[in-house]
């Protein structure tokens, strides 16, 4: 049975790579991205897609739901979707701190929230988080950045999530 792969940020970089390796090995892979004209050539791949902003959690929602109802079940969530902003900490505005950790914390527990219980009723499933090695060494910044503290913070969270898995799996 071929796996069903759920990954966001997939416009550039480590999303876009994951979505054409896992299409390659023969994955169904469901590929999101905040534009769709970003990765209508996924489409034309064959690659399910859909116009996913993480940090929409009504958008969030219908798109797991309908991905779900398509497809069946999810058997791996990848998120990648994040940003960086970098910066003296004390010098960014507010509104644009607390996005970021919407988008690089928040919406990774979010989306993990809405696919478990599918995988918990499946007997199995796997949630990877993409973060950055910044979070755990140091920067040539002078002061505290943002950034990688946020970035980070996803690679301890599965240990927190899977403690209340394992009698499903």
């Amino acid at each position: 049975m071929r796996k069903n792969i759920f990954i966001t940020g997939c416009s550039s970089g480590i999303g876009r790579a994951l979505a054409l390796a896992f299409h390659k090995s023969g994955c169904r892979v469901i590929a999101t991205a905040r534009r769709l004209d970003y990765i209508s050539d996924l489409q034309d791949m064959g690659m399910a897609t859909f116009c996913l902003d993480v940090t929409d959690k009504g958008q969030s929602k219908n798109v797991v739901e309908t991905v779900l109802t398509n497809e069946k079940r999810i058997d791996v969530l990848i998120n990648n979707a994040g940003y960086a902003l970098i910066g003296p900490s004390i010098e960014l505005p507010s509104q644009e701190l607390s996005m970021q950790f919407e988008t690089n914390v928040m919406a990774p527990l979010f989306l993990a929230k809405l696919v478990a219980p599918s995988m918990k009723q499946n007997g199995h499933g796997v949630i990877v988080n993409i973060g950055s090695i910044s979070g755990i060494t140091t920067t040539p910044f002078p002061v505290p950045i943002v950034h990688p503290r946020q970035r980070s913070m996803p690679c301890p969270m599965p240990c927190a999530w899977s403690y209340p898995l394992l009698a499903f799996m």
